[in-house]
């Protein structure tokens, strides 16, 4: 049933053209193109492939008759070509536009083929009328060419991407932004137009300017079409080469695996070693200097704080410390001066033994838990020597010395000035000096405190 009314409707067709004028071929192949274009049902459909059918044959008539007339030659512009004859540069247009909606799967390569040969005669004859500022789109690739690419396998090849590619990539990618602004304008002012051609109120002016908008904007629509036909094109040759029965190359055979034993022995030597002790690659010593030269050892045994002074010429050790090592070096090397003070601080040790002069912690009687001496010449001669240490010298006293005994005590100044006129040899102090530690020694510390009476 849908077969007799299939070839019914394509019948039809051919015997309504023999009728038709050239016109009238065209407003019926662009209608059904129209129709075919907003409809809602599939377009798999037995009544829409009908249809196409119908519009392909009446636009193939029409192309044989403005064959047969000539209308359009390349030797004149484009301002030579009469209004009503424009509208017949989009035949080509149309019929490659009605072949696409074609579904046929298994003539679907070459269905896409035939729509882009007609796309490429109207965009050919559009660019020698100047109608459009376009670049024309470069031939279809051949199947041979196409088929170079394909490797061994029977997978498609990828194709490296070089910078004059992307660039390449770059360029189209803004064309078809400025195709697709281009589109936009020109279907705004198509609409206005349209409405007033079909009210049949506009003169040769604005007849010319409708058809010129129409083709300009089937220019852009062709343009993009080519684009997506050499896609699908190349996705339709790469799916015949995966075909189930398509011839496949043959591959390489491979070498027949060796057959293997894993055994207990095996396993345990993996993971226990060879049974076997080692042999060592290097001695001690070879290794000791490889690490030496990359400065990998640790200073094992060495006191960081002697290291770091030894390493860094002794500037951040102890000053006290450094004192002691010089005086034992200038000992060593037999420096008399050296010497001669080194006896006399022995000597002067062990005439004043520890806690000599410690007045804050006086005994009964006794200063320091020792006997005191009576007289003074002792003390002259290490105080002319320079050997008395700053032994029960308060430190008030001694600060107020430094800084030019301004703020010292009174009491410690007049003890100062008793010791320096002694020192100086002065009997008035001499004979009071005596009085005093005759005093001392029969007035024991504590003598007199009643507040401390037992």
């Amino acid at each position: 049933m849908a077969e007799s009314e299939s070839c019914n409707g394509a019948s039809q067709p051919q015997s309504d053209t023999d009728t038709l004028k050239l016109s009238e071929l065209l407003d019926r192949g662009w209608k059904i193109f129209e129709e075919v274009d907003s409809t809602s049902e599939p377009l798999g459909s037995n009544s829409i492939q009908v249809r196409v059918k119908r519009g392909v044959g009446m636009l193939e008539e029409a192309s044989r008759m403005v064959a047969q007339l000539d209308l359009f030659s390349r030797n004149e512009e484009l301002e030579e070509v009469a209004t009503a004859d424009l509208r017949y540069l989009l035949l080509p247009a149309l019929l490659g536009a009605l072949h696409m909606k074609q579904t046929s799967r298994e003539k679907r390569l070459d269905t896409i083929r035939t729509a882009r040969a007609y796309f490429a005669d109207f965009l050919k004859r559009c660019h020698e009328y100047n109608v459009a500022q376009f670049q024309l789109p470069p031939d279809a690739p051949e199947e041979s060419g196409a088929s170079k690419g394909a490797p061994e396998n029977g997978c498609p090849k990828a194709k490296p991407v070089n910078p004059a590619d992307l660039v390449a990539m770059a360029a189209q990618r803004q064309s078809k932004i400025e195709r697709y602004r281009q589109k936009k304008d020109i279907e705004a002012k198509l609409s206005d137009a349209k409405r007033v051609v079909e009210s049949g109120q506009a003169d040769d002016e604005v007849s010319r300017d409708f058809y010129l908008l129409n083709v300009r904007r089937w220019v852009t629509v062709c343009l993009e079409e080519i684009e997506s036909i050499d896609q699908e094109a190349e996705i339709l040759r790469n799916m015949d080469i995966l075909k189930p029965g398509a011839k496949q190359p043959s591959q390489p055979g491979r070498r027949p695996m060796k057959p293997f034993i894993l055994t207990r022995d095996a396993v345990q030597a993996q993971v226990f070693g060879a049974g076997y002790p080692s042999l060592a690659t290097m001695t001690v010593d070879d290794w000791y200097e490889q690490h030496a030269k990359r400065g990998a050892l640790p200073d094992q045994g060495i006191p960081r704080r002697a290291a770091a002074a030894e390493g860094e010429g002794e500037e951040d050790a102890d000053p006290q410390d450094r004192e002691e090592e010089e005086k034992e070096k200038r000992v060593e090397n037999d420096d008399e001066e050296a010497l001669r003070k080194a006896r006399e601080w022995d000597d002067w040790k062990e005439d004043h033994p520890r806690g000599y002069g410690n007045r804050k912690n006086m005994g009964s009687g006794v200063r320091g838990g020792l006997p005191q001496p009576r007289h003074h010449d002792g003390g002259r001669l290490h105080a002319k020597r320079g050997a008395l240490p700053d032994q029960g010298i308060p430190r008030r006293a001694a600060a107020a010395a430094a800084e030019g005994e301004e703020d010292a005590d009174p009491q410690d100044r007049e003890e100062e000035e008793k010791e320096k006129r002694v020192e100086n040899d002065d009997e008035e102090a001499l004979r009071k000096a005596r009085e005093w530690d005759d005093w001392k020694e029969d007035h024991p510390r504590g003598y007199g405190n009643r507040k401390n009476m037992g």
